[in-house]
């Protein structure tokens, strides 16, 4: 006979709390004119045939609001132990659906008027695979609603209830246990070791080493074929600072200043002529000289021009630049990657990091899908093609794009070699 209370349920030590409430709640208040639907339940052992009901019920009105039965309620219309799940339990599975807006906890068995005007409710929506069980007094528990012509019934094209999931879990449960028996029949009585592959995993990799022979001969050629080329790969991440480093540099002079300043004895070397006609503190501009016969006279006794020579203002390094020799030929002296063009320099060098950040991604990625072995050959190959084009870069921009890939290698190929 149904009793009153559901023995699972009122040992549940599951307490729920206004934060939890609010975890799994949207939080969303119906919008003006937005259609609102009310539906009453017990929503049991939350399933698939509640979502597709429920998705039937949101494309109606996309503001679902679901009321639900006490334990009491749901165990005098469903009787035996039900409801399995708790109130709470209960309402916090259909908060979990993406179709549902709000809940109504402890819902009335019969929906009143007072009850669809508070919620302001177009639609009280029923399952038709659901039979509608009358109120203790015999009345419809949708009367209401029917009267003011706002019941609709939906059908959820699914055949699941609460009834088919316990009978599934039951019926797998008597299967399981009877294979198991039969297992045991069949073993031997004596004590059962654990397999090879349970031992293996159960190993240490110092244990696993052991038991295959330890550190030998193979080992060791396979270890010495992975270093030598990481070797040679740490030396290309070295270069790349050589290669982007930006050497000391200043504009050369043309040729007509060069040959007027000739003719003072006070400007016969190199430095002296840079001193008398590029800025000083500047690398990136030089002074428009006044080529005129008083810029040959010295100052007040000294050896540089006077302010007349230099009133003509500054201008850029229209003949080219001269860059020292700390690094040699770099990328920044064949591109001329200085000045107004430094912001390329930085963003090449910022390829260094990209790179390698990107190919330890990808390549743990790759080497889960192709193997290890397959990865490393081919980055290696890669890399091998990567390096040799980056000699005949023609522009900055195809440097650029050969170091991105060969940064993103040398991330790849360390991954894969030592860590994986």
């Amino acid at each position: 006979a149904a009793t009153s209370r559901s023995p699972y349920t009122a040992t549940c030590q599951f307490v729920p709390t206004t934060q939890q409430l609010k975890e799994f709640s949207t939080g969303r208040a119906p919008e003006p004119g937005e259609k609102i639907a009310f539906v009453c339940g017990a929503f049991d052992l939350f399933h698939v045939g509640h979502i597709d009901f429920l998705e039937k019920c949101y494309s109606m009105a996309t503001y679902v609001i679901i009321g639900i039965h006490s334990d009491q309620i749901v165990n005098w219309y469903r009787g035996y132990n039900y409801p399995i799940m708790t109130m709470f339990e209960r309402v916090l599975s259909v908060l979990a659906c993406r179709y549902v807006s709000n809940v109504v906890i402890d819902a009335p068995f019969k929906i009143s008027e007072q009850l669809m005007k508070h919620l302001k409710v177009d639609y009280v929506i029923h399952g038709v695979r659901t039979p509608v069980k009358p109120c203790p007094d015999g009345s419809d528990p949708y009367s209401e609603a029917k009267r003011l012509g706002l019941y609709r019934e939906v059908d959820s094209g699914n055949d699941m209830t609460a009834y088919s999931v316990i009978e599934r879990i039951i019926k797998n449960r008597v299967k399981f246990e009877e294979r198991n028996k039969s297992k045991e029949q069949k073993e031997p009585q004596q004590e059962r070791k654990p397999s090879a592959t349970q031992r293996c995993r159960q190993m240490k990799f110092d244990e696993l080493l052991a038991k295959i022979g330890g550190f030998g001969r193979f080992q060791r050629i396979q270890f010495g074929l992975v270093v030598v080329p990481i070797m040679f790969i740490g030396m290309n991440q070295l270069d790349l600072f050589f290669l982007v480093s930006t050497p000391g540099h200043r504009c050369l002079l043309d040729n007509d200043t060069v040959n007027y300043l000739r003719q003072s004895p006070n400007y016969t070397t190199q430095a002296e002529l840079e001193s008398a006609a590029l800025e000083p503190g500047s690398a990136c501009s030089r002074l428009v000289l006044n080529l005129s016969e008083a810029c040959l006279q010295p100052a007040d006794g000294g050896a540089g021009l006077t302010y007349a020579c230099r009133a003509l203002g500054v201008e850029d390094c229209l003949d080219g630049r001269r860059f020292g020799n700390e690094f040699g030929a770099t990328v920044v002296t064949e591109f001329d990657l200085v000045c107004e063009q430094s912001i390329v320099a930085t963003v090449v060098k910022s390829l260094t990091f990209v790179g390698p950040f990107i190919g330890g991604i990808a390549f743990g990625q790759l080497s889960d899908r192709f193997g290890r072995r397959t990865a490393f050959i081919a980055g290696s190959t890669l890399m091998l093609l990567v390096s040799v084009t980056a000699s005949f870069s023609v522009s900055v921009h195809m440097f650029a794009a050969v170091l991105f890939v060969r940064t993103f290698l040398v991330k790849g190929l360390l991954l894969v070699a030592l860590c994986l």
